[in-house]
């Protein structure tokens, strides 16, 4: 009788050691879960800072922050495909220096750019996309932020 009732304590304890195993294994992931989003909005908050910053020392006037609009890895094919090509033969940068790498596009829209000024710009506003890779910014592009009344054209990417 002694045996059997040290074998049941011993399952009981087996499994309750088990249980609070368990519970602890999944509060760790959980805790790597949100440690993961956390760092990940952390970083998005860093390039955006660091993208508004790099606006600002520029004299643009900071209206709107779109965020990441595009993220995409730089491939020479990328290079033969619209809007890419358009993208990076305006550069002052290299793109063979980028290719591999993990470009990402954030999009603000700014005053006091020369761009404001552009014919049919009613907005008096200017689209600024600054490119990073990483947490580096490695150049950008502007389109007039205003609708183009003057020109059936589409400046818009």
């Amino acid at each position: 009788m002694k045996k059997l009732v040290y074998l049941y304590l011993t399952i009981l304890i087996l499994v309750f050691l088990f249980v609070a195993c368990a519970g602890i294994k999944n509060n760790v992931r959980s805790k790597q879960s949100n440690d993961i989003v956390t760092n990940s909005v952390v970083s998005i908050n860093n390039k955006l800072k660091n993208a508004q910053n790099y606006l600002e020392k520029r004299g643009y006037k900071i209206v709107s922050c779109e965020g990441v609009v595009s993220s995409y890895e730089l491939t020479k094919d990328k290079f033969q495909k619209l809007p890419y090509a358009q993208i990076w033969k305006i550069q002052d940068v290299d793109a063979d220096k980028y290719i591999g790498k993990n470009i990402e596009t954030i999009k603000f829209i700014v005053k006091n750019h020369p761009l404001d000024k552009f014919p049919g710009n009613n907005k008096k506003q200017t689209q600024v996309y600054v490119m990073m890779v990483d947490n580096s910014i490695i150049d950008g592009y502007s389109l007039p932020g205003g609708r183009i009344q003057s020109e059936e054209v589409d400046l818009h990417i």
